[in-house]
């Protein structure tokens, strides 16, 4: 009987998120175009990611601001945006904003998208 509620909690779950996911998800890769273009711009400039604030506090809230601001309009800009947008660099080392964890992307059905910018 547990077994039989998990799955139907599960199915459920999937349900919920994959229909939330193809409403409100499916235009924010269009929506990065401009922070990736400011992201290329100054790693170009400086050919490597130094122009990026030190520390972790100051990098992430660096990175949500940039992200409003390269929004051409910034009706369209879900609120929680800012806050889900992580940068890593080629070795998949973390440089700034939220990265989500491999549990929570599994538990939560969170979909990844990642965008190349050099």
């Amino acid at each position: 009987m547990l077994a039989v509620a998990a799955v139907g909690v599960e199915c459920v779950r999937w349900a919920w998120f994959d229909s939330v996911a193809s409403r409100a998800g499916s235009a924010e890769p269009d929506r990065l175009d401009g922070l990736v273009d400011a992201l290329a711009t100054g790693y170009r400039r400086r050919h490597d990611w130094s122009f990026l604030p030190v520390g972790a506090t100051h990098a992430g809230a660096w990175l949500r601001e940039l992200v409003a601001r390269s929004q051409d309009d910034p009706k369209r800009l879900s609120p929680s945006l800012p806050y889900r947008v992580g940068l890593l660099d080629r070795d998949d080392r973390f440089l700034a904003g939220t990265i989500a964890s491999r549990a929570m992307i599994v538990f939560a059905s969170i979909d990844t998208l990642e965008r190349p910018v050099v």
